[in-house]
């Protein structure tokens, strides 16, 4: 299973995982989501809104931020040039004028999130 594979270095593991997120972002029903904290920043860096109770998913078509019980954000995959992460802390958009920085509960997804968008759009690296 994956959880009994054991790699010597970073290195290694990344392989692994981008073969791994190739095969798993290929399928039709592709979709990952993670609860956390949703900031939009200005291009600035200012805070304009922020909701420490929101969703954030990955499908092959779109990411979508969901938040307050009933609004959502979505930003279709073509339209997101890159993706960044902060190891072990959290994940960033930007898009014109805004940044729609994610902070999942569990950090250590936010490579599998962002490296997942750069596989469904063809930059992974």
């Amino acid at each position: 299973t994956v959880d009994d594979i054991a790699f010597p270095d970073m290195t290694a593991w990344r392989k692994w995982q981008n073969g791994y997120l190739i095969s798993e972002t290929a399928k039709d029903d592709y979709r990952i989501a993670f609860s956390g904290v949703l900031e939009i920043k200005d291009s600035f860096g200012k805070i304009l809104e922020k909701y420490k109770d929101a969703e954030m998913s990955v499908d092959r078509k779109n990411v979508t931020y969901r938040y307050d019980a009933d609004k959502q954000i979505l930003l279709p995959l073509k339209s997101i040039e890159d993706a960044v992460s902060d190891y072990s802390l959290r994940c960033e958009i930007n898009r014109e004028c805004n940044s729609y920085q994610f902070t999942p509960v569990d950090g250590q997804v936010v490579i599998k999130i962002t490296d997942s968008i750069k596989c469904l759009n063809g930059i992974l690296s």
